[in-house]
């Protein structure tokens, strides 16, 4: 399967996302959600696909795979870790979500593990 790079993993996020609140993922959605056109969603569908993240067939919904679901999971998870500790440190919520959504992507994994032990 591979490493996931941080755009790959705003893909899964945001399928994670969608499917948890319309029921669906659909190309136009996810689109949207990460800021990109369709034909960008799409070359990217056939990527996570191919890595066996999600089930990709044109013109129906996209499902994540229990691989993509497990990755997808963690993504958010680490994301909210993030975003509570800025917020307990008084960082303004839209500020913490941004700055959030960087550190899940750029942080050393060794890092992330103790940002988890801290309650």
């Amino acid at each position: 399967m591979g490493e996931l790079t941080g755009r790959e993993e705003d893909y899964l996020k945001a399928i994670l996302e969608l499917t948890k609140t319309k029921g669906y993922a659909r190309i136009k959605d996810i689109a949207m959600k990460v800021n990109v056109t369709p034909a960008s969603t799409v070359d990217m569908m056939k990527k996570l696909s191919k890595k066996k993240y999600v089930d990709y067939r044109k013109y129906e919904g996209i499902t994540l795979t229990e691989s993509g679901m497990i990755h997808a999971e963690a993504i958010t998870k680490r994301h909210e870790i993030f975003r509570k500790f800025l917020r307990i440190i008084c960082v303004p919520d839209q500020v913490a979500k941004k700055s959030a959504h960087v550190l899940e992507h750029q942080l050393d994994p060794k890092t992330i593990i103790q940002f988890k032990k801290v309650r």
